[in-house]
């Protein structure tokens, strides 16, 4: 192409796009900035108009920035309509973003005596697009900007690409176009004689997608999965990578962001992170604390119920386990443990090897809330959750913790080196047994480092639970996960994909990850025999026949968890009773998220406080039937319709 005379580049994701996922969330940031979501459907309405009213009336092909504000005076004229045009220009510089790869190519034009000028169909100001072009590179400040909301004119009708034309002299067959948009920047300009190179921009994957789904509109969503998808075009091209920023990144980043809020609040001084668990949430919470100046220490414990819990049964492991805790833990400190999953059994160990009267722990999700004894000894751990995941994932953590990998094997006991005692682990060394594991933890801490900036203002907690929601959706994410070691599906074939191994994993009855049923232990019994008949099949048969099995038993728990409270899910619930079933009741709602506990009557010279608090319904819990039929007919006499009084064991009793 040595006859070139003219090179030319698309702007707008060719040389930066935004930090949001979609166009419309820029608008969902300045509504967050300005607090009033009215601000989307004004400012989308507001350019409708423009475009079709305004424009026909002037004979234009395109409208400005200045143009769709003035519209939107005609019907929101209350507001300060200005200020919000100043927010919006504010919020594209802070959202652009370069697109590194073509800068480049960009320059190497320049570089070469070619002349370049940028050609963009869009609205915003030319000198504020010049700035978000400088921002990304400080030698564009020389380059010529030509925008079409400025000249009326668009690249898809061919008339920009004539007017630029006209104001430098060129030939068309001695001017090359580079741009992302097929229509606009390769077929228009080629009926013009223009040479082309179509510049491709990978937009949303089909995760993406399906999180940022009927969530448009929502700022925090926007950012994440629009981070995400930079992070995808602009960093690691490796599937690892892509499930280290999509999955670790926001579950993780969401949870240890909440830890650090929470001790700060509960004036936590150390942090204990538990083997294996929390080596990537460490590695998380240091950036941060460093960040934000947090006075906060971390530290790395081995540990595991192996190493820890049997030390009670086997006497002789006692001293040396009672010595690494000492060595590592000073319970003289306001600290915390942090682990993923699991009923704080571990923990509740080590506060009775410290001789302490309370410990805390953070999970992300935790069972056993009500247990009041552990092994014989009583119940001291405080558990501290956060309501980040979907209530089916409540009693199966373990299904969370592939996010959580780390590259060492399980602590399975102590030993001592000179005047030291240190862990004894399996040899497995992920690294080693999967170098894509590397690819993850980078695609985790990327997506920490983009995102950190935004989370006190747009948490993740949403967007976290979306995120695990489409954590089964078998595709190429799930075979990535499936084919990372790990102990839990140590038994199956590499080559199922990890919702296979999810359901395969149940054949594994020496651990303990079996499902909760809320039929019993019988019930439990019962898949105990039928499983264990299985065992002996390939794990390809195994599974044929698992998953219809399986099927049913999520059926019947879905049932369990919604069949007394289709009606009550997001509603305000008045919950009554003191006994077992109201405690197990109350741990459910919290844990699930279900609803809204706004008052918790526990005594029956309460009850006339039940109308003193707006609700929606009363849920009784109370074993005995005829318990709670009397207790509904009690609340019917205060004028409660006996429409909104539910059992929590046997739904509407009148």
């Amino acid at each position: 192409m040595d006859d070139l005379q003219l090179v030319s580049f698309d702007i707008f994701d060719t040389l930066i796009t935004r930090k949001v996922a979609t166009p419309k969330g820029l608008f969902a940031i300045v509504a967050h900035k300005i607090n009033n979501p009215e601000f989307i459907p004004l400012r989308i309405y507001a350019e409708y108009r423009a475009t079709n009213i305004g424009r026909d009336a002037e004979a234009k092909e395109d409208i400005t920035l200045y143009d769709i504000y003035e519209a939107m005076k005609d019907f929101a004229n209350a507001y300060n309509i200005e200020k919000w045009m100043s927010i919006e220009i504010e919020t594209e510089l802070d959202m652009s973003v370069p697109i590194r790869k073509n800068i480049e190519l960009a320059l190497s034009y320049v570089r070469k005596g070619i002349k370049v000028v940028f050609i963009s169909d869009m609205y915003l100001p030319c000198e504020i697009i010049r700035k978000m072009l400088v921002n990304a590179e400080p030698t564009f400040a020389d380059i010529d900007v030509i925008v079409s909301g400025e000249y009326g004119k668009l690249k898809s009708t061919w008339n920009l690409y004539k007017t630029v034309q006209k104001k430098y002299s060129v030939d068309y067959s001695n001017w090359l176009h580079h741009g992302d948009n097929i229509v606009s920047d390769v077929e228009a300009a080629k009926k013009l004689g223009i040479k082309t190179k179509l510049l491709m921009f990978d937009g949303l994957g089909q995760r993406e997608e399906y999180v940022l789904s009927n969530r448009e509109t929502d700022a925090n969503f926007q950012l994440a999965v629009g981070i995400s998808r930079n992070l995808r075009n602009f960093g690691k091209a490796h599937l690892g990578y892509s499930c280290g920023v999509f999955y670790g990144g926001v579950v993780l980043l969401e949870y240890t962001w909440n830890i650090l809020k929470k001790s700060v609040e509960m004036g936590f001084k150390t942090l204990y992170f538990i083997a294996r668990d929390g080596y990537i949430p460490k590695m998380i919470a240091e950036y941060l604390i460093d960040k934000f100046n947090l006075d906060i220490k971390t530290r790395y414990i081995y540990m595991s119920i192996t190493s820890i819990i049997d030390a009670f049964e086997i006497p002789e492991n006692k001293d040396i386990v009672n010595d690494y805790l000492k060595q590592e833990i000073n319970p003289n400190d306001k600290f915390a443990f942090v682990d993923i999953g699991g009923g704080g059994g571990t923990v509740n160990t080590i506060g009775h090897f410290l001789g302490m009267s309370e410990i805390f722990t953070f999970y992300l999700v935790y069972n056993m809330p009500n247990l009041h004894r552990y092994k014989g000894k009583e119940r001291i751990v405080k558990m501290i959750t956060f309501s980040q995941c979907p209530h089916y994932f409540i009693h199966e953590s373990w299904r969370l913790e592939i996010l959580f990998t780390a590259p060492h094997g399980r602590t399975t006991g102590y030993k001592r080196e000179k005047d030291k005692v240190v862990p004894i682990m399996l040899e497995n060394n992920i690294g080693e047994l999967y170098p894509a594991y590397s690819d993850y933890i980078d695609g985790v801490m990327d997506f920490v480092h983009e995102y950190a900036g935004y989370i006190g203002k747009n948490p993740l907690s949403d967007v976290s639970y979306a995120v695990i929601n489409s954590l089964m959706k078998n595709d190429e994410y799930s075979k990535f996960f499936g084919e990372m070691p790990h102990e839990i599906y140590e038994k199956f074939s590499n080559k199922l994909s990890l919702v296979e191994k999810f359901d395969l994993s149940l054949l594994n009855i020496e651990s303990t990850h079996l499902p909760v049923s809320p039929y019993g232990t019988g019930f439990r019994k019962k898949l105990f025999e039928r499983f264990e008949r299985l065992r002996e099949l390939p794990p390809a048969n195994a599974y044929k026949y698992i998953r219809a099995f399986y099927s049913k038993i999520t059926k019947r728990s879905h049932n369990f968890f919604t069949s007394w409270n289709r009606n009550l899910y997001g509603k305000n619930v008045v919950l009554y009773g003191s006994g077992a079933e109201a405690q197990r009741m109350h741990s459910l709602v919290l844990i699930n998220n279900m609803c809204k506990i706004v008052q918790w009557v526990n005594k029956e010279k309460h009850i006339a406080q039940i109308l003193q608090k707006d609700f929606d319904y009363v849920l009784v819990a109370i074993d005995d039937v005829s318990v709670v039929r009397e207790t509904a007919n009690n609340l019917v006499t205060l004028g409660i319709p006996k429409e909104i009084i539910h059992s929590s064991k046997y739904g509407r009793v009148l």
